[in-house]
């Protein structure tokens, strides 16, 4: 929530206004948005100018790469192209075409392949377009991925000028979100991601819904971001997180409610895909796909120290274990530093770095959960330091850089500049960004005392 206490007093967009009568709930939500004291007009100024100097260096450093990446590819005539994507473009939307065809399993899904790992919401709505539409035509799917797909990309360009409008007091809120989402779509994790045709294009895009919905005036919007987080927790399990979030600000009726509609999300379709045998092998394939000892990438801090185990010729094993639990006090940090924030965009940050960088099982398409936490960051991008403001907007701008070609180098397998330069992002801004919130925590800790 990146410099939300400029905020003019007297702007009145959505929940902007703030009215003498307007009712104690009203009034704490105005708090998670604006929860500092209001400057003076000349103080605002100055930070919309270094918000747009911030933003100017996540643009340059994404722009740059666009180019870079244009003349490169031209000069080799596309050479190194085939590195960027899975298995070299052998498997071209795979988790979408996959996914399709394990719910038409006579036992479900779960017994058709181990792979498939996804809840049974996500396999509801897999079976529907299957049957309803697609009928396991491959022309036909790719259809129907495109159609998605461009769905999803008209839904992101509406949901990131909400988020703007919600949080950010600048001019020009379409023509800037405009701008970012474009950047965001063209990035190479989104061509990644589209590719693989994984879902986590779409449950990020419900996930920015969700960012302004929580905090609307009304009451049935609010309610709706709490459906929006049990359907995609129901589709990906991960951002059942942000229930966190209404913990952390004492939301405590809302977040019993969430809890009942992910119960409901999970395991009421269960009943059309094997009852209790089918649960138990959902797990079965959960348990089967992690204990691959899966080393071809390091977007993940089990797959770190599994793949230089591999290159170095040590005990997979032992790397594999020392991963899990330097993994799991990663994410316990990083959980915690929810609690020591109040700042939407670092709590998301948080979260989505959980997501990304503590399973075992990741890859590259993870990271493109990072684009909540950055349009957040971008909205109204002046924090207390600039320099801190350039580091994270230069870090924003290594994970959503786009280098689609290979390193010309293979240690354990292919490896793309993309990745490289993507995930070096990842770890760098999820390690500054507990240094800062534990920082300011630490600062602010005598001040609360006295």
């Amino acid at each position: 929530m990146a410099g939300y206490s400029t905020l003019p007093i007297l702007y009145t967009s959505g929940i902007m206004g703030v009215k003498a009568e307007e009712s104690r709930y009203d009034e704490r939500i105005r708090r998670l948005i604006c929860p500092g004291p209001i400057y003076t007009v000349e103080v605002t100024r100055l930070n919309h100018f270094a918000a747009r100097r911030t933003r100017w260096l996540f643009f340059a450093v994404f722009l740059s790469s666009m180019l870079f990446s244009a003349l490169y590819l031209a000069w080799n005539r596309g050479e190194g192209l085939l590195d960027f994507f899975y298995q070299r473009g052998t498997n071209l939307f795979g988790d979408f075409t996959n996914n399709l065809h394990y719910p038409t399993h006579d036992g479900g899904p779960y017994y058709d392949s181990y792979w498939a790992t996804f809840p049974p919401f996500a396999y509801t709505l897999y079976y529907l377009v299957n049957v309803c539409f697609t009928r396991a035509n491959r022309s036909i799917e790719l259809v129907a991925y495109v159609l998605v797909t461009t769905l999803s990309a008209v839904s992101m360009l509406y949901a990131v000028r909400r988020v703007w409008e919600t949080y950010s007091s600048s001019k020009n809120a379409g023509i800037q979100a405009f701008g970012l989402s474009l950047c965001l779509l063209l990035s190479g994790v989104s061509f990644y991601t589209i590719e693989r045709g994984n879902s986590v294009f779409n449950v990020m895009i419900l996930l920015l819904f969700v960012m302004y919905l929580r905090v609307a005036k009304e009451g049935w919007k609010r309610e709706l971001a709490l459906l929006l987080i049990a359907a995609a927790a129901g589709i990906k399990m991960y951002p059942a997180l942000f229930g966190l979030l209404y913990l952390q600000e004492k939301r405590y009726r809302e977040a019993g409610r969430l809890l009942i509609y992910g119960l409901l999300f999970f395991f009421v379709p269960f009943a059309w895909f094997g009852g209790l045998d089918g649960l138990r092998q959902f797990l079965s394939n959960q348990g089967s796909v992690h204990s691959l000892l899966r080393n071809d990438f390091l977007t993940s801090i089990p797959s770190v120290f599994r793949f230089f185990a591999a290159e170095m010729g040590g005990n997979m094993h032992v790397a594999n274990a020392m991963g899990n639990v330097v993994g799991i006090m990663f994410g316990a940090v990083l959980l915690c530093c929810v609690f020591l924030t109040r700042k939407l965009w670092l709590q998301s940050l948080m979260f989505m770095s959980f997501m990304a960088l503590v399973p075992g099982w990741s890859a590259e398409y993870m990271a493109w959960y990072m684009a909540v936490p950055c349009v957040l960051f971008l909205c109204d991008a002046s924090q207390s330091s600039a320099v801190m403001d350039g580091c994270y907007a230069v870090l924003f701008g290594f994970i959503f850089i786009l280098l689609p070609f290979g390193t010309g180098f293979s240690l354990h397998a292919p490896i793309s500049w993309n990745m490289l330069a993507c995930f070096a992002g990842m770890y760098f801004i999820s390690f500054l960004a507990i240094g800062d919130v534990v920082s300011t925590f630490l600062r602010q800790l005598p001040k609360k005392r006295a």
